[in-house]
C-alpha cells in the first residue's frame, strides 16, 4: 500500500496542537479537526472551530480531511508515543495502527446543525415586580 497522505508527527508535538485547538470540556460535541498540508513544507496544519496550529511533519500529505475530534483527543489522552504516523486511505484514517472513520472535507462541515432560534419569551408576573405597570404592585 503506497497512500499519498502518510506523515509521522512527533507525539508531544501533536497531542499539544489538538489540546491547544480543542476546548477543554469532557461533555458535548466537540466536532471535526480538520486536517490538511501546510502552507510550508514540512509542516501539517490542524484546524478546529477558530483555532488552527500547524506541527512538523515528516512526509506527504496532499488533502484535506476531517476526523471526529473526539476520537481523534482520544489517542492523546495518556502520554503520547515517541511519534505518531497519520496515514489516510478509503475514508479511514490510520493513527498508528488503530483506524477511526474520515473524510475528505468540504466547505460545509458535516456536523453543521440549523442555528438556534431565540424567541420572545412570556415574562411571568413576577419578573415586573417594581416596573409601573406591574400586575404583582401592591397598590
Amino acid at each position: 500500500m503506497h497512500a499519498t497522505n502518510d506523515v509521522k508527527v512527533l507525539g508531544t508535538d501533536l497531542a499539544a496542537a489538538v489540546r491547544r485547538i480543542l476546548p477543554p470540556t469532557v461533555a458535548g460535541e466537540l466536532g471535526m479537526i480538520i486536517i490538511r498540508a501546510g502552507q510550508d513544507p514540512g509542516m501539517l496544519e490542524l484546524g478546529a472551530f477558530y483555532a488552527s496550529t500547524s506541527v512538523p511533519a515528516e512526509g506527504t500529505w496532499t488533502e484535506a480531511i476531517e476526523v471526529n475530534a473526539r476520537m481523534l483527543r482520544g489517542f492523546m489522552r495518556k502520554k503520547p508515543p515517541a511519534e505518531f504516523r497519520l496515514v489516510f486511505f478509503d475514508g479511514h484514517l490510520t493513527v498508528n495502527g488503530s483506524t477511526i472513520e474520515a473524510q475528505l472535507a468540504t466547505l460545509t462541515p458535516s456536523d453543521a446543525r440549523a442555528p438556534k432560534v431565540w424567541t420572545k419569551r412570556r415574562k411571568m408576573p413576577w419578573l415586573g415586580r417594581g416596573l409601573r405597570r406591574s400586575r404583582l404592585r401592591p397598590w
